[in-house]
């Protein structure tokens, strides 16, 4: 019956509309469903949702997740019908009626154990990596998500180097440098000098870079009056680095180094170098412009 209500990206989670919630409560006869009514506007939701979602996928059946997205008017009647008065609201139905359930965003230790209720054992090697569940968050730009995910590991498993490590590297694109900061200075060395710790770390110091400058647009138009604004190209290097567009960044700061070497106590040169740290020495771009950082120098 699964198969039948598959939602296209997961067997085990679905979208609900008004055509399958009743093949869905019919399913809790065989299998417990979890409905979850949440809104795009709300914070707690999406930091509910990738937990519930990660057990979905590793409990590989044991329930389904239903997700009832409260926002669609086509709901509203179901909406009305479960009295739902705050989100994100989750009900687990088993035999046809709901059987138990919460409200508000709960770790991910609390779900379990209510799941365990319900569900047969799930078996430890069906496990779901959450650095892997944070990365892919991360990739996809959900960066709230990748920090709910990674709090809750942590709460599980306190020592565990790597995730503090990608919970600093969430905490830099936040714009949270305190915490990126004090999350590296408290890391063993051997990952306080990984690869990892020095992207942090370099993102944080062009975060800094462009505190004082102007937008863009307003750089560009600087640079295009009079060609030989130091600053001004500085300032345009760090904000395409924090824009993405590292390219573009590393070629005004090698125009810098050949144009104005002294400019800030050699500024260009090395924060080209921390730029070189922030990608990694594997990225393509870095042994292109090592290359000619190297001719410009020499």
């Amino acid at each position: 019956m699964t198969a039948a209500i598959e939602p296209g990206t997961s067997p085990f989670i679905v979208n609900v509309t008004l055509d399958n919630v009743r093949e869905l409560i019919e399913q809790s006869f065989h299998t417990p469903v979890l409905f979850d009514f949440w809104a795009d506007w709300c914070a707690p939701c999406k930091a509910l949702l990738p937990i519930l979602s990660k057990l979905a996928e590793e409990y590989n059946g044991g329930f389904i997740l239903a997700k009832v997205d409260t926002e669609d008017q086509g709901l509203s009647p179901l909406v009305m019908q479960f009295g739902i008065r705050s989100l994100p609201t989750v009900y687990l139905f088993q035999n046809g009626q709901p059987v138990d359930g919460f409200s508000g965003a709960q770790p991910e230790s609390q779900i379990r154990a209510l799941l365990q209720k319900y569900t047969k054992p799930v078996e430890a090697e069906t496990s779901i990596d959450p650095k892997e569940l944070a990365e892919q968050a991360i990739v996809a730009g959900e960066l709230t998500t990748a920090q709910a995910i990674l709090n809750d590991a942590l709460s599980e498993q306190p020592e565990n180097y790597d995730l503090f490590l990608l919970q600093a590297s969430v905490c830099a694109q936040l714009g949270d440098a305190d915490n990126a900061k004090a999350i590296i200075n408290g890391l063993p060395d051997s990952h306080k000098n990984s690869t990892l710790a020095k992207e942090v770390l370099a993102r944080l110091t062009f975060a800094d870079l462009i505190k004082e400058a102007p937008e863009m647009p307003a750089l560009h138009a600087r640079l295009e009056a009079d060609a030989n604004a130091s600053q001004e190209r500085f300032w345009l290097a760090a904000r395409l680095v924090m824009a993405g567009q590292n390219e573009e960044a590393m070629q005004q700061l090698l125009q810098l180094m050949r144009q104005d070497r002294a400019f800030g106590d050699d500024a260009a040169r090395k924060t080209l170098i921390s730029l070189f740290d922030m990608l990694g020495a594997a990225h393509p771009l870095v042994n292109t412009y090592r290359r000619k950082l190297y001719q410009a120098l020499y």
